[in-house]
This record gives structure tokens, C-alpha cells and sequence, in this order.
């Protein structure tokens, strides 16, 4: 955005790629000299922008007439969208865990709770999704999730593909245009994806098939059994 309002500024100046790609460097040089000033502010700005989120996550769940949000259930989710400590130890370390989690937990209301999802809603969704997984990549892997569910939804309403195929441009510009290294350095984009995931998947071994150090740690400590109980309580309610 700066870099954009720093061309506009010095328009008259600019002739041609070069002192666009100037311009660009000069605020990246400057942004690197002065990261403790950005920082503070990115606090900040991701602060107000979660906040916002996790306002209109709220919103939606009181506002919500599902048949299953139920008085208490709302209360319930209420509680967990503001308690989320996921999100929130992130704000301050200005980790993606942050932005990318709040605006999954939006989706994921949405989603499950909305009565209609319009084509319109549907790309309104997907460009969400879009947003999240371009802060965070592993939430790729809830795109048969994300995806499956709007189209059971628009399949359900009988709304025909082509009425749905003339919001797929907007969603695959918005795609390209939030991470354009998908096009320009798409084997580093899968070498760090992929290189990371098998990293941490081969770097320590289980001998089993169940993670038994794990299981030993958190069947030591009492609170975590209180936990699990009210969990099966929760489930066989949620079940019946």
C-alpha cells in the first residue's frame, strides 16, 4: 500500500519499470532499517483486525436463526471464540497463526451454521478461505472441507453451475493476486510447503502406530481426564 501511494506521489517522475522497481526497494531498504517502528504498528493493526473478526464471528452467532444454535450453544461458542488462546498468543508475536486462525474460525461458523449459501456467499467464502490459506498454508488441507460444503449447499438449492461458474474468475484472480508466488517461484512455494511437512514428519519417529510418550503425558495429569470426560459427555449430547 505505501509503495503503491509512493508511485502516485511521484508519478511525474516514474518513466518506466526501473524506477518502478526503485521504489519498491528503496521502502523495502527502509523497512528493514526501521523494523522496531513496524512492528509496533503491525501490533497494533493485526489487533484491531482480529478483534474485528472475532466481533463479527459473535455477531453472526447470536444473529444466527439455525435450528441447532440453540440459546446455550451460542453462549458456549461465544465463550471459545473469545477465549481462544490459539489466536491470541499469536497477536503480539505477529505470527500468521493469528490473522489466518480468526478468519478460519469465521469461516468455519459460517459455514456451518449459515441456512443459505448463495452463489454469492459462496465466493464470498472462498476468497476467506483464500485469505487464510495465503497466511498460513497448512489450512490447504480443509479446501475439501471448505469446498465440499458450498457445494452440497448450492446443490441442495438446484442452483445451476453456470449461475456458480461466473463468481470462479473473481476467486482464481483473488487467489493469484494474494499470492502471486504461486506463479513466479511455485517450486520453492512446494519445497518449503512440502520440504517442511516431511520434515517434521520424519524427524521423530514413532515406534508405534500411537504416540505413547504423548498418551503417558497427558494421562498424568488429572485435568486433562476431567477434560476428556466432559468431552464423551459433550459428544454423546452432540450425537443424540
Amino acid at each position: 500500500l505505501w509503495c503503491g501511494f509512493t508511485l502516485l506521489k511521484n508519478l511525474s517522475s516514474i518513466q518506466g519499470l526501473p524506477d518502478i522497481l526503485t521504489v519498491f526497494d528503496k521502502n523495502a531498504f527502509y523497512y528493514l532499517n526501521h523494523r522496531e517502528e513496524f512492528v509496533i504498528w503491525e501490533r497494533w493493526i493485526q489487533l484491531i483486525l482480529i478483534g474485528f473478526i472475532i466481533y463479527r464471528t459473535i455477531q453472526f452467532i447470536i444473529n444466527s436463526k439455525h435450528p441447532i444454535l440453540k440459546p446455550e450453544i451460542k453462549l458456549i461458542l461465544t465463550v471459545l471464540c473469545v477465549c481462544s488462546d490459539v489466536i491470541w498468543v499469536s497477536v503480539p508475536l505477529i505470527r500468521p497463526e493469528a490473522l489466518s486462525g480468526s478468519l478460519f474460525l469465521y469461516l468455519i461458523v459460517r459455514l456451518l451454521f449459515t441456512e443459505i449459501i448463495t452463489p454469492k456467499i459462496a465466493s464470498i467464502l472462498l476468497i476467506i478461505f483464500i485469505l487464510t490459506f495465503t497466511q498460513r498454508l497448512i489450512f490447504l488441507f480443509f479446501g475439501p472441507f471448505v469446498v465440499g460444503t458450498i457445494l452440497i449447499h448450492l446443490w441442495q438449492q438446484k442452483i445451476s453451475w453456470k449461475t456458480y461458474s461466473n463468481y470462479i474468475g473473481v476467486v482464481i484472480l483473488a487467489l493469484f493476486a494474494l499470492m502471486p508466488f504461486i506463479i513466479t517461484d511455485t517450486f520453492v512455494v512446494l519445497k518449503s510447503f512440502l520440504g517442511g511437512v516431511f520434515t517434521k514428519i520424519n524427524h521423530d519417529k514413532m515406534d508405534t502406530y500411537f504416540n505413547m510418550s504423548y498418551i503417558n503425558n497427558f494421562v498424568m495429569e488429572p485435568i486433562n481426564l476431567i477434560f476428556s470426560l466432559f468431552c464423551v459427555i459433550g459428544m454423546w449430547y452432540l450425537v443424540k
